[in-house]
């Protein structure tokens, strides 16, 4: 109801499949220009649970092995 529309910027690097987001801002729009929404990242389709124990080097091997993460395709 009283939300505001913002614009971003999403550059997809076909070199390497990764992603990065940036937001336009307005000049004078009262907000800090922060420099990116998302960092130039290979983007993962699943999301795991957020607030989660970190994981052991043996975990993060094993669930990386299986994951699948955005492409052009």
């Amino acid at each position: 109801m009283d939300g505001e529309r913002r614009s971003f910027i999403v550059h997809y690097f076909l070199a390497d499949d990764t992603i990065e987001i940036l937001e336009v801002v307005e000049r004078n729009s009262g907000r800090d220009p922060f420099p990116k929404l998302l960092k130039r990242i290979k983007l993962p389709k699943e999301v795991y649970s957020l607030g989660a124990r970190p994981m052991s080097e043996l975990t993060k091997k094993r669930i990386g092995a299986g994951r699948l993460y955005y492409t052009e395709k």
